[in-house]
């Protein structure tokens, strides 16, 4: 009775194991294929994640330093860490919202996990967003 119990258990643990692994690495595969059509057609390729937010710093640095004469202690990385997180949630918040209606073919697949398309969608913004923090 044990051992059918042991094997029993095993099953269900297996049964459990597979289908997480099998979501994380369609998680990985399409926010793989993701990055790369993003900067598939780009001249200077990911290096938009880095030059797009500190150009928004620059101007915002000009206004806020030169214009307005706003006195803040590193106004720079005060702005910059907060416009960081914002293009994130922005980008992402823009995007999941239209990645199912955009993804037909994929949904149409049988068994496709749609719930994870808005996944994909923040953890590519999350890319983004770690590798232009150490800036």
């Amino acid at each position: 009775m044990q051992k059918q119990s042991r094997a029993l258990r095993r099953r269900i643990q297996a049964s459990r194991t597979l289908p997480s692994l099998y979501l994380w690495d369609l998680l990985r595969s399409l926010v793989d294929r993701d990055m790369k059509l993003m900067y598939k057609r780009s001249a200077l390729g990911i290096a938009w994640t880095l030059i797009s937010p500190l150009l928004q710093l620059l101007v915002f640095i000009f206004v806020f330093q030169a214009i307005i004469k706003i006195e803040i202690a590193q106004y720079s990385s005060y702005v910059f860490s907060g416009l960081l997180v914002w293009n994130w949630f922005q980008n992402c918040l823009f995007q999941a919202t239209g990645v199912i209606i955009s993804s037909r073919s994929l949904i149409r697949q049988p068994g496709f996990p749609v719930p994870i398309l808005p996944i994909v969608v923040v953890t590519t913004g999350l890319i983004h967003f770690v590798l232009a923090l150490p800036i």
